[in-house]
């Protein structure tokens, strides 16, 4: 069974990360994008494309991170992670969403409802 991975990502050095460095519990592995728009493929990013590497290499048995649009801020491309990870039996959590993408291996229609829309939200939000 592989550690828990928590995924961090800021837009632009400046902002303010620490809202999610005080979420990090002390088995976690962390991978930190900073200065990184959430419209960059998620693939394309360093650490997204470490975190990808670790859980293809079995390393990684669940991705947490604060929002769902840490993940990006382009909706394709936040699903297409969520299912990449989903394919490898890898389920993310979001902290303050309160949301578990698999339960016992499993999606949950909730979840998928919820992903779906907050994916939608966090390109919204981009544009605005």
């Amino acid at each position: 069974m592989g550690q828990i991975g928590y995924y961090i990502r800021t837009s632009h050095y400046l902002q303010n990360i620490s809202t999610q460095v005080d979420k990090i519990e002390p088995n976690w592995k962390v991978y930190k994008d900073e200065g990184i728009s959430g419209r960059v493929s998620f693939q394309d990013r360093p650490s997204g494309r470490k975190l990808i590497q670790d859980i293809q290499n079995g390393k990684i048995s669940e991705v947490v991170t604060l929002r769902i649009d840490r993940l990006g801020r382009n909706t394709t491309d936040i699903l297409s992670t969520i299912n990449l990870f989903h394919s490898l039996g890898v389920g993310i959590r979001s902290i303050n969403e309160g949301i578990t993408t698999l339960i016992e291996g499993k999606e949950t229609p909730m979840s998928n409802l919820l992903i779906n829309l907050l994916s939608s939200l966090s390109e919204f939000q981009y544009h605005q």
